[in-house]
């Protein structure tokens, strides 16, 4: 008596959909996004297992819109816009650590720029002053004190110069 061979299970790629359990399940540990493509196609992509949906895959597509609202209902999913248009479950706070990480990124780079940029502004503020530069080397310690540089001494001396001036106007000759 020979052994039947068995029935190989056909494999599919996209069970989670099934239903809401499978899908929160698999949703555990990542995000979805939403965006459009170059061609302006709308597609859902999961960020942990990239694999991605389609607006031309019409059923697969309607299937995880309808899957998105009843859990957005049901107050499952929680609609997290960071980056793009996305999703995250509920109760899943190691994602939601993630997403609370990127988000402080951002604001510590935007306050990083703001902070160059007044620098930047006190910079240009300071220079164009009654503070005149000559072409010397900027950094190179002076004789007299070594610990003064030329830029330093031209700018006290300036300073000493125009109070002196000042002073003087203001004596009666």
């Amino acid at each position: 008596m020979a052994l039947k061979p068995r029935k190989q299970r056909k494999h599919y790629s996209y069970l989670f959909l099934l239903n809401e359990k499978t899908f929160l399940r698999y949703l555990r540990g990542q995000y979805l996004i939403f965006s459009f493509d170059v061609n302006c196609i709308g597609s859902y992509k999961f960020s942990k297992t990239k694999k991605i949906i389609h607006d031309n895959n019409h059923f697969l597509f309607k299937k995880l819109e309808m899957l998105i609202d009843n859990l957005e209902n049901e107050n499952k999913l929680i609609y997290a816009p960071f980056c793009f248009s996305s999703w995250v479950v509920k109760d899943d706070y190691k994602i939601l650590k993630k997403i609370n990480s990127k988000i402080k990124k951002e604001n510590n780079k935007k306050s990083k720029y703001k902070r160059e940029e007044r620098q930047l502004s006190r910079l240009n503020l300071w220079s164009r002053g009654w503070v005149a530069f000559e072409s010397k080397k900027l950094n190179a310690p002076d004789i007299d004190n070594p610990m003064i540089t030329h830029r330093d001494k031209k700018w006290w001396q300036k300073g000493y110069d125009d109070a002196k001036e000042d002073i003087g106007l203001k004596q009666p000759m």
